[in-house]
């Protein structure tokens, strides 16, 4: 795996634990996440892996903004949970770090 494709995945899961910890809003992950996953530095497998894992953040986002909310329900946190959770499983087990 080339230098750069490590460094975005280290940058995804930074940005998954500045999220979790509330230092960076939902918005800005799933900006961030988008940006890094789509930035070409994967094997398209693993950019579609990711990208079907990160598509329910972007639903949910895409669901507040029609809705006018600025914050997650319940069940949006439920999804977004698992949805986080699945990422950073596919981000360790392609560093070949085990959680």
């Amino acid at each position: 795996m080339k230098e750069i494709s490590i460094r975005h995945l280290n940058w995804m899961m930074e940005d998954i634990i500045k999220y979790e910890s509330g230092k960076i809003y939902f918005s800005e992950l799933v900006d961030s996440l988008d940006i890094l996953i789509s930035s070409g530095e994967f094997t398209p497998d693993l950019e579609d892996n990711f990208l079907s894992k990160w598509g329910i953040l972007e639903d949910t986002y895409s669901f507040m903004l029609y809705e006018e909310r600025n914050v997650l329900n319940s069940e949006d946190i439920h999804l977004t949970s698992e949805a986080l959770k699945n990422i950073k499983e596919l981000i360790l087990d392609t560093l070949n770090i085990k959680g």
